[in-house]
């Protein structure tokens, strides 16, 4: 509710000096249920800061870090020293925490009119926090959902893990298996090549003799015939 600083009763209250404290700086009333920003500690109508933060997000007083919070003592404050004029000249001077009621429902020229408003405007902001109400459980809801089929991904994303850790694991038996299957192999084609290597060996040492044997034979038969031609001349010798 917007509370016009015009109404504001001042002929037994010295309060032109520190008038600007009590008002929004918003809506230049002065504060209905001030709220206050903790790092500039100005204070605005709830319903003004409301609006403001959701349109702007941000300090009307542009701080660099801003929260709110209801400021009850300054509310306090107000309470005992703000006197209005009735807005709707009914000539009652009302404090300043009975004027919220006063205009709403005590006043003597509060009409129906006035009830009929006042339920239609209450009806509109219910239907906005409704529709903020159902969106914002749609949002719940959608997120609930897509947190479950992420649960239930992350368990199937897990059991496949565990799949193919097992192979991983059944891979690396087979693969150490495999290694000492290669050092086997290894060894034994060492083995082959050393046998390998004596045969050959073998082969030409049998080749050696054979032919150590042929040049034994060629000898033999070349001493013989130096021995029969020794013989010979020995004989002619004797003659």
């Amino acid at each position: 509710m917007y509370i016009d600083s015009t109404y504001l009763q001042r002929e037994n209250n010295n309060i032109d000096d520190i008038e600007q404290l009590f008002i929004c700086s918003i809506c230049e009333g002065i504060v209905n249920k001030p709220v206050q920003c903790i790092t500039c500690q100005n204070n605005f109508c709830e319903h003004c800061i409301k609006e403001w933060d959701e349109k702007n997000h941000s300090c009307p007083m542009r701080c660099a870090k801003y929260s709110f919070q209801r400021n009850i003592c300054f509310e306090n404050f107000l309470s005992d020293i703000l006197l209005f004029k009735c807005q709707k000249g009914c000539g009652a001077i009302i404090p300043y925490s009975k004027l919220e009621e006063h205009l709403n429902i005590t006043c003597p020229n509060v009409n129906s009119e006035d009830f009929r408003q006042k339920f239609e405007d209450l009806s509109f902001e219910f239907e906005k926090y409704k529709i903020r109400f159902d969106t914002k459980k749609y949002t719940h809801l959608k997120l609930t959902k897509n947190y479950e089929n992420l649960l239930v991904e992350n368990a199937e994303l897990q059991t496949q893990i565990r799949a193919y850790q097992n192979v991983n694991e059944e891979l690396n038996t087979k693969l150490f298996f495999l290694e000492n299957e290669e050092d086997d192999l290894q060894r034994k084609n060492d083995n082959m090549l050393m046998e390998q290597d004596l045969l050959d060996e073998k082969i030409y040492t049998q080749l050696d003799i054979q032919k150590l044997n042929r040049d034994n034979k060629i000898l033999n038969r070349k001493n013989e015939r130096l021995q029969i031609k020794l013989n010979y001349f020995k004989d002619m010798k004797k003659l």
